[in-house]
C-alpha cells in the first residue's frame, strides 16, 4: 500500500522498499521508543510532526510486530483516502489469511504488521521505568 502516493517510478528495489519510511522521516520526528518484548510481540515509537501546519495531524504512535498480535489490537482499518472502517471479525480473518498465504509455501516472507494510534497518550503520562506497562499503551484505538 502506498499511503503517501509516492512516485515509485525509477526507484531501485531498495528505494522502493524504504519509500514509506523515507516519507515518514520527512514528516515526523521520533520522540521515544517502547522496545520490543516477547510478551507483547511488538515494539512502538511515539512520533510528532516535524512542522506544525494545517496538514499536520499531531502525535502518532506506530506499533510493529507479529501480525496476529498487532491485528488483535486494531479497532479500525484505514482505507483509501484515510477513511476509517471498523475492523470486523471477517476483515481480521481476511488479513490473517493474507499473512498465512505470504508466510507459507515456496516463496515465504517474514511478515510484520504495522498499526497506527492517532491519539496516543501524552508522553509525560507514560511510566517508562516499568516495561510491563508498555502493553497498556498498545491496547486499543489502533488503525491497521
Amino acid at each position: 500500500m502506498n499511503v503517501f502516493d509516492t512516485d515509485l517510478r525509477g526507484l531501485s528495489a531498495v528505494e522502493r522498499a524504504t519509500a514509506c519510511c523515507s516519507v515518514i522521516k520527512q514528516l515526523m520526528r521520533k520522540e521515544l521508543t517502547l522496545e520490543f518484548s516477547r510478551d507483547r510481540k511488538s515494539m512502538s515509537v511515539f512520533c510528532s510532526p516535524n512542522k506544525l501546519s494545517r496538514s499536520a495531524t499531531g502525535a502518532k504512535m506506530f506499533v510493529k510486530g507479529a501480525p496476529e498480535s498487532v491485528l488483535e489490537r486494531c479497532r479500525w482499518i484505514r482505507v483509501n483516502g484515510g477513511a476509517r472502517v471498523p475492523m470486523t471479525p471477517a476483515g481480521r480473518e481476511q488479513l490473517q489469511g493474507t499473512v498465512r498465504e505470504w508466510a507459507t509455501g515456496r516463496d515465504t516472507l517474514r511478515c510484520l504488521a504495522m498499526a497506527t494510534r492517532d491519539s496516543p497518550p501524552e508522553i509525560r503520562s507514560l511510566n517508562l521505568e516499568n516495561s510491563a506497562t508498555f502493553a497498556d499503551y498498545e491496547v486499543s484505538d489502533f488503525f491497521f
